[in-house]
């Protein structure tokens, strides 16, 4: 029998993939070789992860690169300044030349890709003598040791897991938090109180995330900036140019992790204005739920649990039990505006629960919430009922884990 695969203990590898078979290939493989990969299908979301954990490898489709060079140079530099022993992976076609002598490559693979040389690659990528593994190991900080930020942040979201979720993090890194309600609320706590950045959610009722950004940068007095960064799930070159014309500084795809958000933070927090939104072509990062995706997101439920507990609750019990408490009604939502044929309610209570999912780590039906949102934005309500029905079956799973996972807690 051939010898086990040597493991990479732990590693973490950002795949960046366009074929969501794919993705989910390489990502049953690396886990299955003891690493810890983060799945995306467009540089515009690889972007937003590279202001998360530290990557010790990072493996992307070539064609994305051809697509987008300038935003795949942006993605470069944030990784190589937050690790600068990360080694990039390119699978490429035979007939390529778009990346020969790219001196950011240290690897070409061609596709369909052999994951004997995916790992070979994996485990001998570095330019000096010590392997991957061995580095990685050396390298690794302890959870939850992220420098402390100072300043006063105004979170505007009109989901409470949400707001609770940004509350928790945000307070973990040390900085002073206030909320608003979309609307009025929001101009009006801006005007009366100074902060030092505000984080916006893009899709509200009443008054949206761009309305209240234009709004507040009309009033904003000569000479004075005040940093804003979009909370959005969407991350097509579109929705990243509606950020940018709306007055916005910075975007932050939800669900967002802690490291994420002290990343962008740090350097708006700073002064710094080299972490402008950048426009890029996205792909559909919908995939279907299935076994190789867990229930739950064990390093979102870790996470949760490593934030500071709000009153008596642990946070982990603290957010699943406002999930489990709203999500009735943004089902009754989501069926109502179902039965009634309304393509935007539908849409609208499906992006709501997408974001609710995606903070308790309910991967797949956080998929499975995108395909339902995308599918009422297009009027096709035959697709819509078909995956709400995949929905109703593994949201009874998520929850009965759900409260598993809390009474280990408690």
């Amino acid at each position: 029998m051939p010898a086990a695969p040597r493991s990479l203990n732990g590693a973490r590898v950002l795949v960046v993939h366009e074929n969501a078979a794919a993705r989910m290939l390489l990502g049953k493989a690396l886990r299955a070789w003891s690493a810890r990969p983060t799945e995306v299908a467009s540089l515009a979301e690889a972007l937003s992860a590279s202001t998360g954990p530290n990557y010790d490898a990072l493996v992307i489709d070539d064609a994305l690169i051809a697509e987008a060079a300038g935003l795949w140079h942006e993605v470069r530099s944030r990784l190589g300044k937050n690790l600068r022993t990360i080694r990039l992976l390119s699978f490429v076609s035979l007939s390529s030349s778009g990346s020969a002598g790219d001196p950011l490559l240290d690897t070409e693979l061609t596709k369909p890709v052999r994951l004997t040389e995916l790992h070979r690659a994996l485990i001998s990528c570095s330019g000096d003598s010590t392997p991957l593994t061995e580095r990685t190991v050396a390298l690794k900080k302890p959870a939850g040791a992220l420098p402390a930020l100072h300043g006063r942040v105004l979170v505007v979201e009109d989901q409470p897991l949400n707001r609770e979720v940004a509350i928790g993090m945000l307070t973990s890194l040390g900085l002073e938090v206030e909320t608003a309600h979309p609307g009025q609320q929001d101009l009006d706590i801006i005007q009366t109180r100074s902060f030092d950045a505000i984080l916006m959610d893009c899709e509200m009722p009443v008054m949206d995330g761009f309305s209240a950004t234009r709004a507040l940068r009309s009033g904003e007095p000569a000479g004075v900036h005040v940093p804003i960064i979009a909370l959005t799930a969407d991350v097509t070159s579109a929705g990243r140019a509606a950020c940018l014309a709306a007055g916005m500084d910075e975007h932050l795809a939800k669900p967002f992790r802690r490291e994420a958000l002290h990343g962008i933070l740090a350097r708006w927090l700073a002064g710094s204005r080299e972490g402008s939104v950048s426009s890029a072509p996205a792909r559909s990062a919908a995939a279907p739920a299935s076994a190789a995706v867990p229930l739950l997101d064990g390093a979102t439920l870790d996470a949760l649990r490593a934030l500071p507990r709000n009153g008596i609750k642990d946070m982990l019990t603290h957010i699943g039990e406002l999930y489990l408490m709203d999500s009735r009604g943004l089902i009754s939502a989501i069926e109502q505006s179902m039965e009634a044929g309304n393509g935007v309610e539908l849409a609208r209570a499906a992006h709501a629960w997408r974001s609710y999912n995606g903070n308790v780590g309910a991967v797949g039906l956080a998929q499975l919430c995108r395909e339902l949102e995308e599918a009422a934005r297009s009027g096709n309500f035959t697709a819509a009922r078909t995956v709400y029905t995949q929905i109703q079956a593994l949201h009874h799973r998520v929850r009965d884990e759900l409260q598993h996972e809390m009474r280990k807690t408690a």
